[in-house]
């Protein structure tokens, strides 16, 4: 399990640590107070890559997008993944049973993980 920063870890150093793994579709301010609201999801971001990479026949830097609303942001990761003999949602699938399911009450509903396919109409 990757090491988790402690409290004295800045937005700016979070937002270079997730961006080696994910790309941004918000600005890094709404991202960093995102993170900077939901403490627990940093660790959790950091934490998912590996399972995505074992999970999903293919992984693309996955995207973050912030979804915004009265109550909170919502960060959604979505990962496009290609059709082909393994369907994408059996691919996901494996990674919520193998992973999320074990860790998504960490992100108090602050975080969801979803796909795409890449090569869809």
């Amino acid at each position: 399990m990757p090491a988790i920063l402690d409290e004295t870890a800045t937005d700016t150093t979070m937002l270079e640590q997730l961006r080696q793994h994910y790309n941004f579709s918000c600005s890094d301010a709404v991202m960093a107070d995102a993170l900077m609201a939901q403490p627990g999801l940093f660790p959790l971001l950091r934490e998912a890559v590996e399972p995505l990479r074992r999970d999903l026949t293919r992984f693309p830097s996955p995207r973050i997008q912030a979804l915004q609303s009265d109550e909170g942001t919502i960060l959604r990761v979505l990962v496009q993944l290609p059709s082909g003999p393994e369907p994408p949602a059996v691919q996901m699938r494996r990674f919520r049973n193998n992973w999320w399911v074990k860790n998504c009450h960490r992100a108090d509903a602050g975080l969801v993980f979803d796909y795409e396919i890449a090569d869809g109409i």
